[in-house]
C-alpha cells in the first residue's frame, strides 16, 4: 500500500528527467502509483511485476537507481539486489537501490545491504522521489551521471 500523505504538486517534485528508474511491485495498483508519481518527475520509468523481468531490462537499458519492493513472490526484492551487486559494473552493480517493503519484521534493513533508502509501507511518494533525486542530484554537486 502507497501513501501520500502530501499531494504531489508540480512546484514540489524533484526533477528527474534525463534519468531512468526500474521499479519493481507486484501489487499493480502500487506499480501505476510509484510509475505515475516518477513520471510526474519527469523520469522515464520501466516497470517490472518480478525479478525476472527487472533482470532483462539490465540486459539492454541503463538504469540509475532500482525501486524495489522486498517482498515479491518468487525471488524476493532482496535477493534481487544481491544478484544485481554481483554484476559488471556496466550492467547494474552501481546501480542505485530503494527498497520498500510492507514486512519490515521479515525484511529489517539492518540485515539487508546494497541499498541507498528503505522504506516501509505504507510509503509517502513525495518523500520516495525526493529521496531520488538528492541520491541522483546531489546538492553538493553534479548529478551521478
Amino acid at each position: 500500500m502507497l501513501s501520500s500523505a502530501r499531494p504531489l504538486m508540480d512546484s514540489s517534485l524533484p526533477n528527474l528527467s534525463g534519468f531512468t528508474i526500474l521499479v519493481i511491485e507486484d501489487d499493480l495498483d502500487s506499480l501505476e502509483t510509484l510509475t505515475t508519481a516518477l513520471t510526474a518527475c519527469g523520469a522515464r520509468v520501466l516497470s517490472a511485476l518480478d525479478t525476472a523481468l527487472a533482470r532483462s531490462y539490465f540486459e539492454t537499458t541503463q538504469i540509475d537507481v532500482v525501486v524495489t519492493d522486498l517482498g515479491l513472490p518468487g525471488e524476493s526484492g532482496a535477493a534481487f539486489l544481491t544478484w544485481l551487486r554481483r554484476q559488471p559494473r556496466d550492467k547494474g552493480r552501481s546501480t542505485a537501490a530503494i527498497v520498500i517493503t510492507g514486512y519490515p519484521q521479515e525484511f529489517p534493513a539492518v540485515r539487508l545491504g546494497g541499498f541507498a533508502a528503505y522504506f516501509q509501507k505504507p510509503i509517502d511518494l513525495l518523500n520516495v522521489c525526493m529521496t531520488i533525486g538528492a541520491i541522483l542530484r546531489p546538492p553538493s554537486g553534479p548529478s551521478t551521471r
